[in-house]
C-alpha cells in the first residue's frame, strides 16, 4: 500500500497508509481511554448515592448484618446492645478538627447477644497541651442502646507501627491501625468500627465524615483524553495536508 491523494478544491490531503492506521489505533486508544472514565465516573456516583441512601435508612440491628459485601456496608446505620468497656478505651492523638488540637476516643463494646466486641468511635474533644485526654473517658455504665455508622478501617496502614505489646490502659495511639488494636484483646473484634451519631450515650464531637469518591477527577481525565484524541487529529490533518500553506497565502492575499 502506498500514498493516495484526495484533493478538494485547492485543498490536498495525502494518505500514506501507514500513518492513517498508527493514527487510527492511537485515536481509538485515547478514545477508549476517555470513556472508561466516564464510566468510572458514573460507577462512582452510583456508590455516592448508595451510601447517602443507606444513611437515609433505618438502623438495622447489628446481629442482623452480613459481611460479604464490604462496600455495601460503608455508612451503614446499625443499632448496638450491650455496654461499654470503658477501662480498654483507645485515644487516637494528633487529631485536628476546626483548627483546634484533640484527640478521638474510641471505646469498645461488649454486645449482649453473643459476646462479641465492637470499637465504637465516639468523636472528638479538644485537648491543650496541659490537659489530660483520659479525662474524656467518662463512666457511663449499664445496657445502652447505641445508633452508629459503620466505617471499614483501611485494610493497610500508611503509617509502620511496630506490636503494641503488653497493653497500658488506655492505650494511646498516633494513628488507628485496626490489624494492630486487635491483638490487644483476647476475643474476637467485630471487624469494622462504629461511629456514633448524635444524640445517644457516650457521643463527642463528631468529627469524622464519610469520604465519598470524587467522579470530577475522572471526568476531568477523560475531557483530557479527548482532547489529546482532537489534538492527534487535528495534527495528522495538518501533516497530511496543504491547509497551513493555503491559510498562509489566504493572510498574504489579505494583507495586499
Amino acid at each position: 500500500m502506498g500514498t493516495q491523494q484526495l484533493t478538494i478544491k485547492d485543498l490536498r490531503i495525502q494518505f500514506d497508509w501507514k500513518i492513517a492506521l498508527i493514527a487510527t489505533l492511537a485515536f481509538s486508544i485515547l478514545m477508549t481511554l476517555g470513556v472508561w472514565q466516564l464510566k468510572r465516573a458514573a460507577e462512582k456516583r452510583s456508590i455516592n448515592f448508595a451510601i447517602e441512601q443507606r444513611q437515609q435508612l433505618p438502623p438495622t440491628p447489628l446481629e442482623l448484618i452480613t459481611l460479604q459485601n464490604r462496600e455495601q456496608l460503608k455508612g451503614l446505620r446499625v443499632s448496638l446492645d450491650g455496654q461499654y468497656l470503658h477501662d480498654r478505651s483507645i485515644i487516637i492523638e494528633g487529631q485536628v478538627f476546626r483548627g483546634q488540637l484533640g484527640v478521638e476516643i474510641i471505646t469498645p463494646f461488649l454486645l449482649q447477644n453473643n459476646d462479641e466486641i465492637i470499637l465504637v468511635s465516639r468523636g472528638w474533644v479538644a485537648v491543650g497541651l496541659d490537659d489530660n485526654p483520659e479525662s474524656a473517658i467518662d463512666g457511663i455504665t449499664g445496657d445502652q442502646r447505641l445508633i452508629a455508622q459503620l466505617h471499614i478501617p483501611a485494610s493497610k496502614s500508611f503509617f509502620e507501627m511496630k506490636p503494641l505489646g503488653k497493653a497500658k490502659w488506655p492505650v494511646r495511639l498516633h494513628h488507628f491501625d485496626f490489624q494492630i488494636v486487635k491483638k490487644l484483646f483476647k476475643i474476637e473484634l467485630f471487624p469494622y468500627v462504629a461511629r456514633l451519631d448524635s444524640n445517644v450515650p457516650g457521643v463527642l464531637e463528631r468529627h469524622w465524615r464519610i469520604k465519598k469518591m470524587d467522579p470530577d477527577i475522572n471526568t476531568s481525565y477523560a475531557l483530557q483524553w479527548f482532547a489529546m484524541s482532537l489534538i492527534l487529529l487535528c495534527a495528522v490533518v495538518i501533516a497530511c495536508s496543504n491547509i497551513i500553506e493555503l491559510l498562509h497565502s489566504k493572510s498574504d492575499r489579505a494583507e495586499v
